[in-house]
Parts: structure tokens; C-alpha cells; sequence
């Protein structure tokens, strides 16, 4: 983790080969719209590099992680709801979300 701390991209490379399919899977559970699942995750592994300083060595890193990864879902959420409301507000019609295409009957 030190080499990671101090800016290692081979170490971020390992970071990101050996934690981003559970990343991918934790966000893909969590989120329904694949652009915004695809956002979040590489949010998360910006995060991670910006972040990474703030890490404590000796302490998990996995708990971490996932601190990083909720608070990247959030703050997409957020945009995404202030985005639709700006887009309301303008008076256009807001993109379906899967949620409400997969409710609709079929045509």
C-alpha cells in the first residue's frame, strides 16, 4: 500500500486487476442505469488515486475502498437528481430510466 500512497502505477494497476470486479459488481447492485453504473465505477478509481494520501496504513484496505465506493454512488445519485429537476425545470422531458422502460408494457 505504501507504493500505492506514493503514487505507483503499478501498484494502482494491482489495486485496479485485483479489486474491480467486485467494484463493478458492488455499483452494477446498487445502480440499475448502465451509464451511470460506468460513471460511478471509474469516479471510484479517481477517487481512489485523489484519495489516496488519505489513506491510514496498517488498517484495512477493502473497508476503505468501499467507504470510496459509497460515496461515489451518492454523489452520482446526487447529480443525476439535480440533473432532472434542471431538466424538468426547462420544461424537457427527463431520459426513462430502466427502471421505467422494464415497467411499461410491451408494445
Amino acid at each position: 500500500m505504501s507504493a500505492f500512497i506514493a503514487g505507483s502505477q503499478d501498484a494502482f494497476s494491482e489495486i485496479y486487476r485485483r479489486y474491480s470486479p467486485r467494484v463493478y459488481g458492488f455499483i452494477r447492485r446498487r445502480m440499475s442505469r448502465e451509464a451511470l453504473v460506468d460513471e460511478t465505477f471509474q469516479d471510484v478509481f479517481l477517487k481512489l488515486t485523489k484519495s489516496r494520501h488519505t489513506f491510514t496504513e496498517g488498517h484495512s484496505f477493502s473497508p476503505w475502498l468501499f467507504s470510496v465506493i459509497n460515496n461515489a454512488i451518492t454523489d452520482t445519485l446526487r447529480r443525476e437528481k439535480s440533473s432532472l429537476r434542471a431538466t424538468e425545470a426547462l420544461g424537457q422531458e427527463p431520459e426513462p430510466t430502466l427502471e421505467a422502460e422494464s415497467s411499461s408494457p410491451p408494445p
